[in-house]
Parts: C-alpha cells; sequence; structure tokens
C-alpha cells in the first residue's frame, strides 16, 4: 500500500510520565515521549482524499502510530501514565456523551487532548469502542479453533495479518501491565476477561491464556 507523509491536521496532545510506583514489564511500552514533538516518520497515513476515519474501519485503512492504530495507540498510552492503578479500569463505563464526542473528533481527523477528559473510564470506555466497532474480530474462530495452549495461540498468531498481530500484541502487553497492578486496580485477569470477552469475542479462558503468557505467545 502506498502511503503518505503525515497530515496537517494530525496535532497530538502531550501526555505526563508514567509514575515510578508502577509495576511495569520489562516489554511493556515506555510512552515517556512528547506527542506533540513526536517525528512524523512514525505515523502512517494510507493514501485517501479527506481526513482519517477510525472506528468501524478496516485495520489496513487507519492512520497508526508506531504500527499501532493512533486511536488504540493515544487512549493505552495515556491509561498506561494516568490509569494503572486506578479501580476498575477497563470496567467501569465513561460518559458516553464525551465519547461519542471523542469518536467524532478522530473520524474527523482533529485528535482529542484526551487529558481534557471528565473521567479516566471514558478513556477506557473509548478504547474498548474501538475494539468492538472493528468490521471483523482480531481473532477469527477459524484461527482460534486449535488453539488451546501457548503453543497454539503462537501458531495463531503467526496466521494474522501484521495490523490484527501488532494491535494484539500492544492490548495484551498492556492488560499484562495492568493485571500485574491488580493489587490496587483490582483488576486480575479474570476480571480483564470478563470485560473483553464481549469487546473481542474471544473465549475467557483464551484471554486470561494471552494476558498471562503473551511475552512467550507474542515473539515477533
Amino acid at each position: 500500500m502506498q502511503y503518505t507523509s503525515q497530515p496537517s491536521y494530525t496535532s497530538q496532545p502531550s501526555y505526563v510520565s508514567q509514575p515510578s510506583y508502577v509495576s511495569q514489564p520489562s516489554y511493556a511500552t515506555q510512552t515517556t515521549q512528547n506527542y506533540t514533538s513526536q517525528s512524523t516518520q512514525n505515523l502512517i497515513a494510507p493514501a485517501r482524499l479527506g481526513p482519517p476515519k477510525f472506528f468501524g474501519v478496516p485495520l489496513d485503512k487507519v492512520d497508526k502510530l508506531n504500527k499501532i492504530p493512533v486511536v488504540v495507540e493515544h487512549t493505552i498510552a495515556y491509561l498506561e501514565q494516568k490509569g494503572v492503578q486506578e479501580e476498575g479500569i477497563l470496567r467501569l463505563g465513561g460518559n458516553t456523551n464525551e465519547i461519542k464526542k471523542l469518536k467524532g473528533e478522530y473520524d474527523a481527523g482533529s485528535y482529542p487532548d484526551l487529558s481534557k477528559c471528565s473521567d479516566i473510564h471514558t478513556v477506557g470506555s473509548l478504547l474498548k469502542q474501538y475494539l468492538r466497532d472493528l468490521p471483523s474480530p482480531l481473532l477469527p474462530s477459524s484461527v482460534l479453533a486449535s488453539a488451546e495452549d501457548v503453543t497454539g495461540l503462537q501458531d495463531a498468531m503467526n496466521r494474522l495479518s501484521w495490523d490484527s498481530y501488532y494491535l494484539l500484541k500492544r492490548l495484551f502487553q498492556f492488560l499484562a501491565l495492568l493485571v500485574q497492578n491488580s493489587e490496587y486496580n483490582m483488576m486480575t485477569a479474570d476480571n480483564m476477561a470478563i470485560v473483553f470477552n464481549p469487546t473481542l469475542h474471544i473465549k475467557r479462558e483464551t484471554i486470561v491464556l494471552l494476558i498471562e503468557q503473551c511475552d512467550n505467545i507474542f515473539t515477533q
């Protein structure tokens, strides 16, 4: 696919660095950079007419930052820095009207400053909304049919498109980070599986395995 340089409307907010007391595994992405001054070479924008669309659009058609859809990277990076120890993170819902507004801003190419959200759970809800709105499953049931252990899930991941692989890897590394802080946020792997089962359409036991073994499953 032919890519173009970053469009002028993709201004991005600056987020504060992650507090040092948050438990973070070695594979978790560090997100202390200033998004406003980040080099444009990290954003890939598919050739198109008009502003980007994100929600309900195939992964290969959206703008990406560090190989991840911009909405996903923005929301995860913000939550890594501000919400790792927030009780009920990704379980509690956000402000419905604000989520609708944020969706509209992203789809219009006006990337919002997530630090201005009234509630951190609104950012978590935006992430889940993006995943729910994807036109096709990230992990099709046909791919998961024989994936019952780490080896099977490794094979399943290797059969995905790179777009799906990178998104799932980023997501489950983030979920593993949250679970490592479950003493504070009360979000164990089982609780995460309950939350993401209807979002990703993946069996709960598979979600638990992807969280607990993500560094062994996502090896590329």
